[in-house]
């Protein structure tokens, strides 16, 4: 299928895909992929894709330490042993 767009009088074609499009790669129906650590997405049947994100709670660190989000971890964390203590 095509859709022919008209703008400033430049004539342009546009190949409409099966599938959903996200970072210059086209997904079918079915397909799941990630847009980040923390939000995955399937490519639904109309072509719409559906995502649900990850919601994390901070963590409760020990005085002055700060948690952190490591690369490729979708939640952050104290470092190693700097955890609350109950």
């Amino acid at each position: 299928m095509k859709a022919v767009y008209m703008s400033l009088a430049v004539l342009v074609t546009l190949a409409l895909t099966e599938g959903c499009y996200y970072d210059g790669v086209t997904y079918l129906p079915g397909d799941q992929y990630n847009m980040d650590p923390c939000t995955w997405c399937t490519c639904g049947q109309d072509n719409v894709p559906l995502c649900m994100a990850a919601w994390c709670l901070m963590p409760q660190c020990e005085d002055h330490v700060t948690a952190v989000r490591r690369d490729g971890e979708c939640c952050p964390r104290c470092p190693e042993g700097r955890e609350m203590k109950p």
